[in-house]
């Protein structure tokens, strides 16, 4: 299930030369959180709000699935994701969710759930799973 996930968010960027790693976060406006999917609400790519709003202005290059994507699979496109992200860590605080999509400014959003992401997905390029 994953790999699939993962495939059709390359082949988006295949398709569209747009980098693609959606996934749900916070984002640094109203209403704060946002889902970003492949496929939701009966639409591709659709960002949706908690209540079904869309809110396609907001997709996020997001920093914790580039992170994962890339510990998984270690490809030439997850390595893209990621040097798409990697000015986004901040020393003090940890890193921002991500980037906009529509014209590339950081969500600058620093959550647990994120940098926890990041860390796992460091964590087991290192070592690998961590329950085998």
């Amino acid at each position: 299930f994953a790999s699939q996930i993962y495939r059709a968010q390359e082949r988006r960027f295949e398709d569209t030369g747009i980098l693609t790693a959606v996934s749900e976060g916070h984002i640094n406006t109203a209403p704060y959180f946002a889902y970003a999917t492949v496929w939701g609400g009966g639409q591709p790519w659709a960002v949706l709000t908690i209540d079904g709003q869309r809110l396609d202005s907001k997709r996020t290059i997001s920093t914790k699935a580039a992170f994962g994507w890339d510990a998984l699979f270690d490809t030439t496109y997850t390595g893209q994701l990621i040097d798409s992200v990697a000015d986004l860590a901040t020393p003090d605080r940890g890193w921002m969710e991500g980037r906009y999509e529509v014209d590339g400014e950081p969500n600058t959003s620093i959550t647990a759930n994120t940098n926890a992401m990041i860390l796992a997905a460091i964590a087991f390029r290192k070592a690998g799973p961590l329950m085998r």
